[in-house]
């Protein structure tokens, strides 16, 4: 583990270069002590892989303080498996007008369309973090027969909601936005709410399902808050 100072008003705790969910638990132990106790000056806590981004007001608390209270937090951490994780069951129309890719993923990995999305909803997805975009949520693992590279020139434009591969890795797109993931589906959810605080209910550590609906069903549930996708 190693502090970082990221500008004068962000330190990051990196724990590893790894991407695993050992580590990310991790990530979970810690940022869940630190927002426990929080102390002034202290404007976001930002956890994601296998790092935390502390961002603080430099005129309310010094940088060393900062350090401190993060190594401090490292001590107070409890146990991941004690930690509350929602998980949400995430309705997807897998079709070629909103999976675009979804034909050449399944010409990639010598699997039928009809085969990529059975692996793509039989896999439970861990929320490993948030960004690059509002709402874009990183989920993993992705099983290993449907691993796909990234596209080779970037979209300008991807949809919000689009679901799309990227190696290990399948994610959400929160807001229309540039992108090269390859997309197979769209969920019909609205996953960022601006008028909301925060503006998406997940976090890291939450888990994600998908289920693979009709185009009926999406044109039903266009605009639906993803609180209620939320299970008990």
């Amino acid at each position: 583990m190693k502090l970082i100072h990221a500008g004068d008003s962000c330190i990051i705790l990196k724990l590893s270069d790894e991407l695993s969910p050992t580590i990310n638990d991790i990530v979970l132990e810690i940022s869940t002590a630190m927002n426990e106790s929080r102390p002034r000056g202290i404007v976001e806590i930002s956890p994601a892989y296998s790092s935390i981004g502390v961002y603080y007001d430099p005129v309310a608390i010094e940088p060393q303080e900062v350090e401190e209270w993060i190594n401090v937090s490292q001590t107070r951490k409890r146990p991941a498996a004690s930690i509350v994780r929602d998980l949400y069951r995430i309705p997807v129309l897998y079709s070629n007008a909103h999976g675009p890719d979804l034909q050449e993923v399944a010409k990639e990995t010598n699997l039928t369309p009809e085969e990529v999305v059975k692996l793509h909803t039989t896999a439970r997805y861990r929320v490993y973090m948030l960004g690059f975009m509002p709402g874009f949520l990183y989920l993993g693992e992705v099983p290993t027969p449907i691993r796909v590279p990234r596209l080779k020139k970037p979209r300008a434009r991807v949809p919000a909601g689009s679901v799309g591969l990227a190696k290990e890795q399948t994610g959400i797109y929160g807001i229309e936005s540039p992108g090269g993931w390859k997309i197979i589906g769209r969920t019909p959810i609205r996953l960022l709410d601006t008028a909301k605080s925060p503006p998406t209910p997940f976090k890291t550590g939450d888990l994600v399902e998908f289920i693979s609906i009709s185009s009926e069903d999406f044109g039903r549930l266009n605009g639906t808050s993803v609180e209620q996708t939320k299970t008990g």
